[in-house]
């Protein structure tokens, strides 16, 4: 299940939207309850996961983008940015497709139901439509599964991706830039595992409702998201103060720099405060009433919150 949920959190957010320094037996005590709630762990985790995840995929689309001329126009690099990667499922040569072009998009469907995509390598089921549209400083992607089947995995729902620029510039030393950036994240999704020989069949619903804002100096988070199963896990993040991250520190840091976060699991409640934007990696995160502070790079070193990552433990007010 840990690996779904990491899939999970990968899945609802390609657009985005993200960004990771270290005592005595008495805190230790204290704050037990911290270091032995896998979902505090499971979160910190998972969010340095995904931050270095987005680097990845940012760094591939500026990689697709190097090279590009001064000839091309505004419309045509907006366009550009989905040519080559407009490929959300592979063996298109398998699938029966339709495509429907529009003045500023297209809409692809993609038929797996006619016999191709069944062989012993390729098992494929049910359809998807994609729809990409873009105007000179904006474009938008929505993806509709319908019955979409793959070794067994059955999915069905939306995912709808936006991101919009002001104060575009085009210049001959650094190509196109813009001033400023929103991107949005919304997904309504359901999925069917198989049963298999360690685990029975399981269901998940995942709903996810995100906005990014950013500039040159960094960008804000805010929404939410909520997943559950059939076998009784679920879980609910709801940003209560916007995120703010940034690479304007010097030594990295993959977490939020600040702003306020409250998950919720079966184990109860916890909130994170990443603090007020100074380039630490410091939380503090409070469950029960009690304030445990973190130390978030020590975590994901360790792979646990033991007592170097705890600084100071103290009670709520």
């Amino acid at each position: 299940m840990k690996i779904l949920l990491k899939t999970l959190f990968i899945l609802s957010l390609s657009t985005y939207l993200w960004s990771c320094n270290q005592q005595d037996a008495a805190e230790l005590n204290m704050s037990s309850n911290i270091q032995e709630d896998q979902a505090v762990l499971d979160h910190i985790v998972l969010t340095n996961d995904l931050e270095n995840g987005r680097d990845e995929d940012e760094s591939r689309e500026a990689n697709y983008y190097e090279g590009n001329t001064m000839r091309l126009s505004l419309k045509e690099r907006m366009q550009a940015r989905f040519r080559g990667r407009f490929r959300p499922v592979g063996f298109y040569d398998c699938a029966e497709r339709t495509v429907e072009e529009m003045e500023q998009g297209k809409i692809v469907t993609l038929y797996y139901d006619l016999g191709e995509c069944t062989d012993v390598d390729r098992n494929f089921s049910g359809k998807i439509i994609d729809k990409i549209s873009w105007t000179t400083n904006s474009r938008a992607h929505e993806i509709t599964f319908e019955n979409f089947g793959r070794e067994g995995v059955i999915k069905n729902g939306q995912r709808h991706r936006t991101f919009m620029v002001e104060g575009v510039n085009i210049s001959l030393e650094s190509g196109m830039s813009y001033d400023s950036w929103t991107g949005t994240l919304k997904e309504e999704l359901s999925i069917a595992f198989p049963a298999s020989e360690d685990q029975e069949a399981v269901s998940e619903t995942i709903m996810t409702d995100f906005t990014v804002e950013g500039d040159g100096q960094g960008r804000f988070r805010s929404g939410a998201l909520s997943y559950s199963n059939s076998l009784g896990a679920d879980f609910s993040i709801k940003i209560l103060e916007p995120l703010y991250f940034t690479r304007q520190c010097e030594d990295a840091v993959r977490f939020p720099l600040q702003g306020v976060e409250e998950v919720t699991t079966r184990n109860g409640t916890f909130t994170i405060n990443y603090g007020d934007g100074s380039c630490d990696t410091f939380v503090e995160i409070t469950k029960d009433g009690v304030i445990t502070e973190v130390d978030l790079k020590e975590v994901i070193l360790s792979g646990k919150i033991g007592p170097r990552a705890i600084r100071q433990v103290r009670r709520a007010r």
